[in-house]
């Protein structure tokens, strides 16, 4: 298992998922299911640099035209993006 040292507190994370929240345009999109690592002592969460690389692919294919809310599963997103 892998962990990481949180860049806030300097403790111990550990894999987990996390939904995040993004306001793009005056849409919010709501991406399900995405990895990260949570510190233990403080919550905070990091993201590995591929998932913020695919959270940016998955939001660069949206249409300009969206919906107030937008909510996507992160697994199958990145699938549609790879």
């Amino acid at each position: 298992m892998v962990t990481l040292e949180c860049g806030s507190c300097g403790g111990i994370t550990k894999e987990a998922s996390t939904t995040d929240v993004i306001i793009l345009e005056g849409c919010k999109i709501i991406i399900d299911n995405v990895p990260c690592y949570t510190c233990d002592e403080c919550d905070e969460k990091q993201y590995l640099d591929n998932v913020l690389e695919n959270i940016e692919k998955i939001t660069n294919t949206l249409d300009n035209n969206l919906g107030a809310i937008i909510y996507l599963n992160y697994i199958l997103a990145v699938t549609k993006v790879a």
